[in-house]
């Protein structure tokens, strides 16, 4: 299983390396590239800082287009509303987005999406299962003997936190922030569950690729630990949407180096720097899963 970077100097290396690797590749020379227009949320990719963003997706989607003679244009945009304002105006070819977007805006993207879509990976299985995560004092226990507790969660994987909102008005009533008595936000991941490990939270929520890593960097955190709930295999955390407007044979010179993309180097270092495994391409109705459970949140409100 691929690690989670978390040093800095680990990162710049990184991308110092995927930025001569690129230089090397060969490029095609058109004259008169057509130019494909990438929006993505400046607030993504929370693990990164905004030249690290940058430089990820500018080198995912060279990876992908720049051979090919096309010309990419990455737009960040500060807001969600101002996204879908330049999807409306086809100014976008495609989006990278959370799949939380995806979930709370499906009847727009339904009028502008068409299949294939791409989604990320970032464990070994295709999609993830979230976990609720206690010590092992608390073996036997569910979510309602939680009420008023302490939960660490991290706040840049919407979709955890949309789950535990799920969780807790199904299992209560109430919205999460008001079930638990303190929700501590953890500036990465596997922070959520090092705080269970060392009794600085009751419980966390992650999903079971980090808790996986995480007992395989310190196997004593299983010993110490236990397994209070499991959503099941349903979330995919990120997508790669084409919008109709773009000519089919695009579409499809994305679908045949996406699936390639983890076997080359250079793919497998950018994949690193965005710490997912690989990318590959489903088609609408694998969403079904997370939606259907948005279609159950809904009725809670």
């Amino acid at each position: 299983m691929k690690k989670i970077i978390n040093s800095n100097n680990s990162r710049l290396c990184l991308i110092v390396s995927i930025i001569v690797c690129l230089l090397s590749l060969p490029r095609t020379s058109v004259a008169n590239p057509k130019e494909i227009a990438i929006a993505y949320l400046q607030n993504g990719l929370g693990h990164l800082n905004s030249y690290e963003r940058q430089i990820a997706l500018q080198s995912l989607a060279n990876k992908i287009f720049k051979t090919q003679g096309f010309n990419i244009k990455l737009i960040p945009f500060v807001s969600f509303f101002e996204m879908q304002q330049s999807i409306i105006q086809g100014d976008i070819d495609f989006s990278i987005i959370n799949s939380f977007h995806y979930l709370s805006h499906h009847p727009f993207f339904q009028q502008y999406t068409v299949n294939p879509i791409w989604t990320v990976q970032r464990g070994t299985s295709a999609a993830e299962n979230y976990i609720l995560i206690a010590n092992n004092q608390h073996t036997g226990k569910s979510l309602a003997d939680f009420k008023n507790k302490t939960i660490s969660l991290y706040k840049e994987h919407l979709l955890l936190e949309f789950y535990l909102d799920f969780l807790t008005k199904k299992e209560s009533g109430q919205i999460h922030s008001a079930f638990f008595s303190k929700i501590k936000y953890t500036n990465s991941i596997s922070l959520s569950v090092l705080d269970v490990f060392f009794g600085n939270s009751d419980l966390c929520l992650v999903s079971s690729h980090v808790f996986d890593l995480a007992t395989e960097l310190n196997p004593a955190i299983k010993k110490k630990v236990t397994i209070i709930h499991q959503s099941g295999e349903k979330f995919l955390p990120g997508l790669l949407l084409g919008f109709k407007h773009v000519d089919p044979s695009i579409r499809h010179i994305i679908d045949t180096r996406v699936s390639k993309f983890d076997t080359s180097p250079v793919g497998q270092k950018i994949l690193e720097l965005l710490s997912i495994q690989r990318i590959r391409t489903i088609r609408q109705e694998e969403l079904s899963p997370m939606l259907d459970l948005f279609k159950n949140y809904q009725v809670l409100q």
